[in-house]
Formats: C-alpha cells, structure tokens, sequence
C-alpha cells in the first residue's frame, strides 16, 4: 500500500503510459489525398498523391514541402470539398485539391 507522496508500480505505469499516449497524439501524422486538376497537375508533376502530414500543417506548408518552388498564386486549395485558406491548418481532412482558375462564358 502506497502512502500519501508516494507512487506505487502500478501508478508509476498508469503515469508512464498516460504520458506516451498524450505525445502520440501531439505529434500525430495522417494521411491525405492531394488532387492535382488541369494545369494545376502539370505544375505539380501529378494528379493524384497520398502523402503523410500533420493536422495543424497549412495546405501552404504541406506543398512547399513537397514541391518546393511551385507557384500557388494562382491556384485555390479546397479541402474535402470546401474551399479554404492556404494557411488554414489542414485538421483532419482526408482530401486536399488544388483547382485552377475557372473561366466561364
């Protein structure tokens, strides 16, 4: 029997692993699915990649990473559907399109 200020094996265990779980989700990757439309996908070499990054990653951040160089000024970034921000953080989107400029007529 543990007394008060003292930490027994099994609380020394409990603490250990609380622990270790908490860094796993802090440092947490997932995977995400970029879509490369029109000449979006001759600038970026592909049409469709799966690659690992973080949640609180941007959309600018993940493509400087991967393709370092390319210009983004005239592409909007959607994330699962939705347009957002190139600095928005990426959460827990599965899908992430780069869609050129639409003209109409």
């Amino acid at each position: 029997m543990a007394l008060a200020g003292e930490v027994g094996a099994a609380d020394r265990a409990e603490m250990a692993l609380g622990f270790a779980l908490g860094h796993a989700m802090e440092g947490s990757t997932m995977e995400i699915t970029i879509l490369a439309f029109a000449h979006a996908r001759e600038n970026f070499g592909f049409s469709s990649r799966i690659v690992t990054c973080d949640p609180e990653e941007s959309p600018r951040a993940l493509l400087s990473r991967i393709a370092p160089g390319v210009d983004l000024r005239h592409v909007a970034v959607a994330l699962d559907s939705e347009y957002v921000s190139w600095d928005s953080p990426l959460g827990q989107a599965r899908e992430l399109a780069l869609i050129p400029p639409v003209s109409g007529g």
